[in-house]
């Protein structure tokens, strides 16, 4: 029939009708597969550099220690002035290059998220003396011998800081002494970073020590650099902002917590 004839034709250019959604799950998108992967492979990553470093770390502090003695041995067997004064700058040198080390050290550590901070202009040493007129006021007998060098500007969150140093104050106050004061020392001579040093004469007990430094691996050379569940607060402040805190305490040196800061936070975004 010629009607029929003309209709199949028609039919065969009509549209499909939409596929109905089956009750399987839908296959993976290949983008979210891809990046799921990137993501595995950039934590391995991590954790691979992690270890890296620390063995790295490790490596260097070992000729470390063998100059620094060498600076010891030369100071107590040689009176000349030109010896005396060229190991007193190689133990000083020694010594920095270590703190060096325990930072770059507690920066590779892959931790837990940290809390945004509001990032602000403001200065370093403006923020740390808040704090220090807080605890005069709390403890007339508190005193604080304070050196600063350089240009102490910089874009951080002035509140996270303040709690890092009044955490560190709180800590460090009861070894003090009762004639020696809290030496405190700011540094902003360099150009994209800022560092500041608090410091005691006296010794934390071991036991307290324990609850405060995280445990380092036991390997002969290598201290622990990091903050434990004690001033747990005070590492992830500094962390958020791109920085390390770490804090050693031990004869003769005493107690010493060192934080370094990048000065500009916001370059981190």
């Amino acid at each position: 029939m010629p009607g029929r004839k003309r209709l199949i034709p028609a039919l065969k250019n009509q549209p499909k009708p939409p596929a109905m959604p089956s009750d399987s799950a839908p296959a993976a998108d290949p983008d979210a597969r891809r990046l799921a992967a990137r993501l595995k492979r950039a934590e391995r990553l991590l954790r691979l550099n992690e270890l890296l470093v620390a063995g790295l770390v490790h490596d260097l502090r070992t000729p470390l220690m063998a100059i620094n003695l060498s600076a010891e041995v030369a100071l107590a067997r040689s009176q000349e002035d030109a010896v005396q004064q060229a190991a007193r700058r190689i133990r000083t040198s020694s010594e920095r290059m270590a703190r060096t080390f325990d930072h770059l050290l507690n920066l590779s550590r892959v931790g837990a998220e940290t809390a945004d901070p509001d990032l602000r202009p403001g200065d370093l040493h403006a923020t740390a003396a808040a704090v220090f007129a807080e605890v005069r006021a709390a403890k007339p007998g508190a005193a604080f011998e304070i050196t600063r060098e350089g240009e102490l500007g910089g874009v951080f969150d002035a509140a996270m800081l303040r709690e890092v140093i009044a955490n560190v104050v709180a800590t460090v106050l009861p070894y003090a002494g009762k004639a020696a004061p809290i030496a405190v020392r700011f540094d902003g001579s360099h150009r994209d970073r800022l560092w500041l040093r608090i410091s005691v004469p006296g010794v934390i007990p071991a036991d307290v020590q324990e609850r405060m430094f995280v445990p380092g691996p036991n390997v002969p050379g290598l201290e622990a650099s990091g903050l434990g569940l004690g001033l747990h607060p005070v590492d992830g402040y500094v962390r958020a902002h791109g920085g390390s805190v770490i804090g050693r305490s031990r004869a003769p040196a005493g107690t010493v917590f060192e934080m370094l800061l990048p000065r500009n936070a916001l370059g981190l975004a």
